[in-house]
C-alpha cells in the first residue's frame, strides 16, 4: 500500500493577492491553500473573511477528513 505524504507550505499568503485579471493575479504563483483578496472584497465560502479556498484547500481537507 502506497502512503500519501503532504507538505503544506502556508495557509494564506496575502502579499500575493488574487486578481480576476490574469495579468495582475499574483496568487497564481503563491504557495498558499487559499487565495487572498487585497481589496474590501470577501470570499463566498466564508463571507466574513478576505480569502477563498483554492482547490488544494479542498483536497487537503478531504484527505484529513478521511484519516
Amino acid at each position: 500500500m502506497q502512503e500519501l505524504t503532504v507538505h503544506l507550505s502556508t495557509f494564506v499568503f496575502p502579499i500575493k493577492p488574487y486578481d480576476e485579471n490574469p495579468r495582475y493575479d499574483l496568487d497564481r504563483e503563491s504557495p498558499s491553500l487559499v487565495k487572498s483578496y487585497i481589496s474590501s472584497r470577501h470570499g463566498i465560502t466564508y463571507p466574513d473573511m478576505r480569502w477563498e479556498p483554492k482547490e488544494s484547500f479542498k483536497t487537503v481537507a478531504d484527505y484529513y477528513a478521511k484519516h
